[in-house]
């Protein structure tokens, strides 16, 4: 029986295995399965695990999210990312764009064999979870919506706009959008709230530490 190696990504919202099979002197990719865990990726893992034949598996190694909750190595999403691009497809340049349900990223594969790896700051995540809700709302799953979007070419149409914006004012206008019967949020219903710095010194006489230099501005 060959050797079987699985890599597992542990996400937010999903589990992901992939199974690669020695094959002489190469690997293959076999078999692959994902599946959503409902915040729970201890039950769905150990079910996924006895399907892919734990006990005959050669090897394994872990990424994503909650990868630090397995007992296996650790491989850093970028690394992962790579090497996945590359068994894949080779030694070519490519961009690997990956949208999750907390976090983004986009890793560059340069022809000079630099890798250039960024992701969303904190204040983005949710990204990927708020538009599987919103393409809910319109009884579409994402993959459906993706495909909606596919013709559009200008952030200007309907669909455009759904696929260009991000962010906080584009997340309130389109869940107001997907209301029923709601034709956008008025003007009272919605406030925008920014921390904006205003240097060293204390906002007031009697605030002192670290935040003293921070005032929140609504509106």
């Amino acid at each position: 029986m060959p050797d079987c190696f699985l890599g597992i990504d542990l996400g937010a919202e999903t589990l992901k295995i992939a199974e690669l099979t020695q094959a002489g002197n190469d690997l293959q990719w076999t078999r692959r399965a994902l599946v959503e865990h409902h915040k729970e990726p201890g039950p769905q893992l150990l079910a996924l695990l006895e399907g892919f034949g734990w006990e005959s598996v050669h090897g394994a190694a872990a990424s994503g999210r909650f990868g630090r909750l397995v007992r296996l190595p650790r491989i850093p999403v970028k690394q992962a990312q790579a090497a996945g691009c590359r068994f894949l497809h080779g030694d070519e340049p490519a961009t690997v764009v990956s949208i999750g349900s907390h976090g983004f990223s986009v890793l560059e594969l340069r022809a000079s064999g630099a890798e250039v790896f960024r992701e969303n700051s904190r204040c983005s995540q949710g990204t990927g979870n708020f538009l599987r809700q919103l393409v809910e709302r319109f009884g579409l799953t994402v993959e459906e919506a993706s495909e909606i979007c596919a013709d559009a070419s200008e952030a200007g149409s309907p669909a455009g706009s759904v696929r260009a914006r991000t962010g906080g004012p584009a997340k309130t206008r389109s869940t107001a959008r997907a209301r029923p019967g709601s034709r956008g949020a008025s003007s009272g219903s919605v406030r925008r709230c920014t921390d904006r710095y205003r240097g060293p010194r204390a906002a007031h006489r009697n605030e002192t530490g670290p935040r003293a230099g921070w005032r929140s501005s609504c509106t």
